[in-house]
């Protein structure tokens, strides 16, 4: 059992750290001055209006609700200066200052005798401000958390994967797929400015975050509970990631960075196939299938047609390909990044404003690690390595964002947008493994090429108009479609046995295919129209009410398919001076057998036959080697906002009840079927019946929140309600695959039924001044039949599908809270501590028996049959340090860690096995010189190791291992 007492004595350290720094807002023996600053006419707060301490360098600004703080100011009496622009400065003379008291002075400012009525002042941050996100998660309906623009620039975050497991209660596995409350996949949905986004992921309808650069980003946001006008498919919760809209004024920025890894110190850089657009991550057609290769026809070794002249075809094809199998180690450069923004707005007339922003982001990375890659079998309850292998892992990534947005406002009260985003991620990758696998012995060579593209093209048009004639009411529509694309091309694959004998290296064509080249592609299609309208009234009593409805009308399309091919020798015996190496051989010599030389050769003419390589195509799961899904889910909702007593018993004025319902049509229709054929798939076990999924279910899914109000800074949250999580795709579909080489192949069920979630929230918030933050909240989740991955073992291998458990639930704490060091002077700056963090557990029961989608029926061979949800931590930790100087100087220092987490079952005696801990420490320094802004970051400063593996008898056994490497970066960037 993996333990995680040393994070239990972490978090009690670190609630002792919150404690102190309460005790330092308490004063460190001088008195603390604090207030509001209003429009003395209006009564609304000014925002940003300045409040100094006459003679000293001490003073506040004042935040969204006009409040500000000024702490630890020595026993005296002082003269205290307010102003904000076009409003009369006001003092206050003679103020006393008591020793450890708090003093209060409430300001209301007078607008200033200049021609205000060409004066228009808008009391608003930035969107993406940590202020901005505080305020917005304040006046929620929902219990949410997030992370600003601000914040991801101070932190050093380059893409939303990197910023997300910033938020409380969220982290990031694999990289890339995003996890809320230790519930990941189909338990989270993803949407862009509100509306959903398709996926390139082949296996999840969850979108790779590391698509999306943090320099297009305003903010992501993680909405905890649900309620009516969120998608219904929600168990960890929804995140919505915003992008940035046209600015108040006139913006130009350019950037250019460099970076640097200690991983790449000394490595063999080695890749395979490189094409002439490879720089920018877009493959000029080296890789792809050959227009020879028949699309409609399997290459198989037998025919009707004569047996030569058919080998010479098949040879042909083999030939046709514009890349071989071969390797070479290349120089690695220094990595960059590349950033353009510009946007501007325009007011041709009193009541018309229209404005526009463009943003251009590219960059690359070249990575190397050196990998301990183990799998083991259970023998007389002893662990066996069955599979034991040291990979070098050399990889070239590119990653390409555009996006563009034109908006308009009329009147105030009615606002047009158009948006554009365009994604463009692409790994080159070339694995050099050494070691034994079950079908190899000690010192055998494994070597994989993998290329891979995934692109996104989102656009969408929002409109919204607000009429307040007699009733405040707002109707907003968008019309929204999405295209996500992947491709991997020519994937390859090659394994080499070792003979010690003769000191030989042979390539492994008994127990393997030989020289495998893979083919994969898919595309997805989302379009969405939403419209909704919402409706605030006030009673005599002067209490608001807001009602809401709306719907949406949802269509989604998957193709997925994919194509492998293998080569044979004509005769079936492969000579032995073809095949062999010797073992002090170039590395660069792997591979040289497919080259086009050795294809087998026969001349109808003159009779002559060269005997060599033939293509032949896999017919392993080729009849289910691709799927076509369709997904249709129409929606419709009504909520209210209302108080609850309503307005009639002042015992109740302080609590507030928003509820309603949504009710979702849903289909989805799943169907396999032979790539090259198109064959459908279909089972003797079921009759011949073709394997598929047709799904249509009606959820009507209730919402029920509480909102408590104390007072104006604190409020205590209750939440109810009750949802789904359908089957991704990828869970359906009976097609096999393997999420990476060593791992168990996958394979879908046609049959899976959604689950359904009971979600119960309660959180308190206390908002303190000027951005400051405590909460405190609990959770319990309560899950009917959810989806569970489960084991079948098999003579030869273990594979991985997917049933409906009985039972899964999972509860915890999530504690935030972020305020400034008072004990900091104004004169060099100030700092601001974050800390947030989330206790939790979890418990899935997985069924015994499995049905395969075939209709047979097997044991259920996972190692425990009870155990905890996979990517759930008991623990979370974030931790950042934020310096704001006076002079151009800011930095931040940010820590980010987890207990140890499940990552894949176990099987038979073989325990589960686990992530371990990784310990992220990143360090970020900026520097404004005029127009010029000067950044330098350094990640990973602790040189922290990638761990994976399992604990028996008090034993650590290790699958997976390697380090990331310190990675270091410079960027000048250029605003006017």
């Amino acid at each position: 059992m993996i333990r995680t007492k040393k994070f239990m004595k972490a978090g009690i350290l670190l609630f002792m750290m919150m404690g102190i720094g309460a005790q330092l807002h308490a004063g460190n023996g001088g008195g603390s001055l604090k207030g509001r600053v209003i429009d003395y006419k209006t009564g609304q707060a000014l925002v940003g209006a300045n409040v100094m301490i006459s003679g000293t360098s001490m003073g506040a600004a004042t935040d969204l609700d006009g409040h500000y703080m000024i702490y630890d100011v020595p026993p005296g009496t002082y003269d205290i200066s307010v102003s904000y622009v076009g409003y009369e400065n006001q003092a206050v003379k003679g103020l006393q200052i008591q020793k450890d008291e708090n003093h209060y002075l409430n300001v209301a400012l007078i607008p200033s005798v200049m021609n205000l009525s060409e004066i228009v002042v808008e009391a608003q941050a930035s969107p993406n401000s940590d202020t901005y996100l505080i305020s917005e998660k304040r006046q929620s309906s929902n219990v949410q958390d997030g992370i600003s623009g601000s914040q991801m620039s101070r932190s050093g975050d380059s893409n939303a994967a990197d910023a997300v497991k910033r938020i409380t209660g969220v982290s990031v596995l694999n990289g890339n797929t995003v996890y809320v409350r230790g519930l990941g996949d189909r338990y989270v949905s993803t949407q862009m400015n509100g509306v959903p986004i398709p996926s390139p992921e082949p296996e999840k309808k969850s979108v790779p975050l590391n698509l999306f650069s943090t320099g297009i980003l305003e903010s992501i946001t993680a909405y905890k509970t649900f309620t009516p006008d969120l998608p219904g498919s929600f168990g960890g919760g929804t995140v919505d990631i915003r992008t940035k809209a046209y600015p108040d004024q006139r913006i130009f920025n350019a950037s250019l960075g460099f970076s640097g890894s200690t991983d790449l110190m000394g490595a063999q850089f080695r890749l395979g196939s490189r094409g002439s657009m490879d720089f920018f991550g877009f493959d000029d057609g080296i890789r792809s299938l050959p227009a020879a290769i028949p699309d409609n026809k399997i290459l198989s070794k037998y025919s009707e047609n004569d047996v030569l002249s058919h080998y010479q075809l098949l040879a042909d094809y083999g030939r046709a390909f514009t890349t071989d199998m071969t390797s070479s180690e290349e120089k690695s450069f220094m990595p960059i990044s590349l950033g353009f923004n510009a946007g501007n707005r325009y007011t041709p007339a009193k009541n018309l404003e229209y404005g526009y922003y463009t943003n251009v982001h590219f960059s690359n990375d070249y990575g190397y690690r050196e990998e301990i890659f183990r799998k083991y079998s259970a023998s007389d309850n002893n662990m066996i390595v069955r599979t034991d292998l040291l990979n070098q892992r050399s990889s070239y990534k590119t990653n390409l964002s555009i996006s563009g947005s034109m908006g308009a406002k009329i009147n105030n009260q009615h606002k047009l947008k158009l948006s554009s985003l365009y994604t463009h991620a692409s790994e080159n990758s070339f694995m050099y493994g050494n070691g034994k696998t079950p079908n190899l012995d000690e010192k055998g060579i494994y070597l994989r090429e993998y290329y891979v593209e995934k692109s996104l093209l989102n656009t969408s048009l929002t409109g919204l108009h607000h009429f307040d004639n007699q009733a405040d009411s707002r109707v907003e529509w968008i019309i929204n479609t999405g295209l996500s694309q992947l491709s991997e091309p020519d994937g390859k694959i090659q394994n080499y046995k070792y003979y010690p004998g003769e000191d030989l290296y042979r390539l492994a064509s008994s127990s393997a295919k030989a020289g495998i080249r893979d083919f994969t592609k898919g595309f997805d299609f989302n379009g969405n129209v939403d419209v909704n309208y919402s409706l605030n009234l006030k009673d005599r009593f002067d209490e608001l009410y807001k009602i809401k409805t709306g719907g949406r009308l949802q269509y989604m399309l998957r193709s997925f398919q994919k194509r492998s091919f293998y080569h044979e020798y004509s005769n079936g015996t492969w000579p032995d001076e073809l095949i062999s190496l010797d073992a002090k051989s170039d590395p660069d010599s792997f591979g040289e057998i497919f080259r086009e030389e050795n294809y087998f050769l026969y001349s109808s003419k003159d009779q002559q036959v060269r005997e060599g390589l033939i293509l032949l195509e896999s017919t392993d799961g080729a009849t289910r080697n691709a799927y076509d899904a369709q997904e249709i889910n129409n929606a419709v909702y009504v909520m209210a906002d209302v108080p609850l007593g309503m307005g009639r018993y002042k015992t109740l004025s302080k609590w507030r009840i928003v509820g309603g319902v949504r009710i979702e049509d849903y289909r989805v229709t799943i169907a396999s079927y032979n790539p090259v054929t198109g064959v459908p798939y279909t089972s003797d076990i079921l009759g011949g019946e073709q394997v598929e999924t047709n799904l249509h279910e009606t959820a009507l899914l209730p919402s029920l929140n509480l909102v408590f109000n104390p007072s104006d800074y604190q409020k205590f949250r209750i939440s109810y309600s009750n949802t789904v999580a359908r089957a991704e795709f990828r869970e359906m579909a009976p097609y096999e695959f393997q999420a990476f080489y060593g791992g168990n192949p996958v394979v879908g069920y046609p049959y899976l039924k959604s689950s359904r979630i009971g979600n119960y929230d309660f959180r308190y918030e206390w908002y303190r001044m000027a951005g400051e933050i405590f909460s405190v909240g609990a959770f319990f989740k309560d899950f009917l039949h959810p989806i569970e991955k489960v084991i079948i073992e098999t003579a030869d291998e273990s594979y991985i599908t997917f049933q409906n458990a009985e039972h899964a639930s999972t509860y915890g704490i999530e504690v935030d809270y972020r305020t400034h060091l008072p004990f900091i002077p104004l004169e060099p700056g100030k700092i601001m501590v974050t800390f947030n963090t989330t206790f939790s557990r979890s418990r899935v029961k997985s069924p015994e028996t499995i049905r395969l989608f075939t209709g047979a029926e097997t044991p259920n061979n996972a190692q425990s049959l009870v155990r905890p949800l996979q990517g759930q931590s008991d623990i979370m930790l974030n931790i950042s340090l934020n310096y704001h100087g006076l002079k151009g100087f800011s930095g931040s220092l940010s820590y980010h860690t987890f207990s140890p987490r499940l990552n894949a079952l176990g099987s038979g005696d073989v325990p589960n096995e686990y992530e371990f801990p990784f310990h992220s420490l990143n360090l970020t320094f900026n520097k404004s010189m005029g127009s010029f802004n000067l950044s330098f970051k350094v990640k990973n400063i602790l040189n922290s190791m990638v761990r994976f593996g399992f604990e028996k008898d008090d034993r650590l056994y290790i699958t997976d291992q390697y380090r990331p490497g310190m990675g270091a970066g410079i960027s000048l960037s250029y605003a006017m």
